[in-house]
């Protein structure tokens, strides 16, 4: 059954265009478990790149579960929240970044996608999103692409950023 629902979802997005499916969907994490011959439950992460995107999604979804499942079926989400990124939350880890890397190696990226799973933890507590060596020169460093490579070299800028980032919010908490 699992099986039959992946094959209908992967043929649901087929007539996408290629810029269609550049800018609509990623999905990683993709598992089914089988319960038995009549029941599947397949599980994923969702990433959408647009807002508007996701109605689409969420009807090409529907369709594949009912053509692969042949019968009953339920498509459940878990979260329709986009990352809510905390502006005090930024703004220590901009000002942080700035004061440690330079101007130079800091980039204020404009949100590009939404993410279920940053999402669910940015609902929890305040959160801000960091990408860190994925802007090396030479090809691009997509997530959740088959072809990416963190850049490891900078992980050491990475735990001197959260650290003083934390260190500032503590200082600015305890004024």
């Amino acid at each position: 059954a699992g099986a039959r629902v992946i094959d209908a979802l992967f043929n649901e997005f087929e007539d996408w265009s290629v810029e269609d499916r550049k800018k609509a969907l990623s999905v990683t994490g993709l598992s089914v478990e089988e319960e038995g011959s009549r029941k599947a439950v397949v599980r994923g992460t969702l990433e959408y790149f647009s807002r508007d995107m996701l109605s689409s999604i969420k009807t090409r979804l529907q369709s594949a579960c009912q053509k692969g499942a042949g019968g009953e079926y339920r498509l459940d989400f878990d979260s329709d929240h986009p990352a809510e990124m905390d502006p005090a939350i930024v703004d220590a880890v901009r000002e942080v970044s700035l004061k440690l890397l330079g101007a130079d190696s800091v980039k204020i990226l404009k949100r590009k996608t939404w993410t279920e799973d940053f999402s669910n933890y940015a609902q929890a507590l305040p959160a801000a999103l960091l990408l860190l060596g994925t802007g090396a020169t030479g090809k691009p460093r997509i997530a959740h692409t088959g072809g990416f490579d963190i850049d490891e070299s900078h992980l050491h800028s990475g735990a001197a950023i959260l650290t003083e980032s934390a260190l500032s919010i503590l200082r600015k908490l305890s004024k």
